[in-house]
This record gives structure tokens, C-alpha cells and sequence, in this order.
């Protein structure tokens, strides 16, 4: 399983890499600081269709909602599109608590909101994950 963890802060974004290493150490994980790095990356990576040293894309990403360059919302609304990009599960986190900006972001993926407990995180990583791996439904 591949993942890609967007998220501009490097402490979070470490937090996240080492959450998802406890749940299963041959995770691959690729770490992107902004947006657009991120959806450059999945375009290029679809139209190489794995061939090279491209590697293959992401089954699934993390985003922060927040970041320079396309915001989370950005990205769940270019992944959920299908305009020349592949259609992988999301899962935001965020420590936004506005109603109506939650429920824009919602309709992406899921929501993972800040502050969180390292073990409230492992478990909806754990489920999600699972979810993702199964090809099913993801209920939490």
C-alpha cells in the first residue's frame, strides 16, 4: 500500500508518518508540503502509468485542509472529479470547528479534526486503512 500524507506543518506531518508505520511498517508513504506539489505529482504519475522510475500512484491520501499552493478542499474536489486525476479514498484533518466549512470538506472523505489523541487517530487510521485495502464502504 502506497500513501500520501499532504501537510504542511512538519510536526504533524511526522506524527501522521509514525502513526501509520505502527499500524503496518511496510506502508510506503510519500510526504508532500503543499497542494499543488501533491496534485502535480498525481498527474504525473497517472500519465507515466508506472513506467520508469515513476512510481506508481497513491491508494489513498491524507490532506490537511489548510495548505499553501490548493487547499484541501482543492484537492478533494480535483481527486472526486476525475478531470485527469485517479479517483483515491481522502481523508482530511483539520482543526477547523465552522459547520459549513466541515461540510464542504466532508463531502471529499473523512474527517480526522485536530486536536486528536494518538489513539483516537491509530484507531480511525486502522479502520480507514482497512476500508481502503477491502475496497469498501468506509464506516467508522
Amino acid at each position: 500500500m502506497r500513501i500520501a500524507i499532504i501537510e504542511d506543518d512538519y510536526s504533524m506531518r511526522q506524527i501522521l508518518v509514525k502513526i501509520i508505520q505502527s499500524i503496518d511498517s511496510g506502508i510506503i508513504i510519500d510526504e508532500f508540503e503543499s497542494g499543488s506539489e501533491f496534485l502535480h505529482q498525481v498527474q504525473v504519475r497517472d500519465v507515466m502509468n508506472c513506467e520508469g522510475d515513476v512510481p506508481r500512484g497513491w491508494d489513498c491520501a491524507i490532506s490537511d485542509v489548510l495548505l499553501p499552493g490548493a487547499t484541501g478542499l482543492e484537492i478533494g474536489q480535483n481527486i472526486k472529479s476525475g478531470d485527469n486525476y485517479p479517483n483515491i479514498p481522502l481523508m482530511f484533518v483539520t482543526g477547523m470547528s465552522d459547520q459549513s466549512s466541515i461540510g464542504q470538506i466532508e463531502e471529499y472523505g473523512l474527517i480526522l479534526t485536530k486536536p486528536y489523541s494518538i489513539r483516537t487517530a491509530k484507531y480511525m487510521l486502522t479502520r480507514w486503512l482497512d476500508d481502503v485495502l477491502n475496497k469498501s464502504d468506509i464506516i467508522l
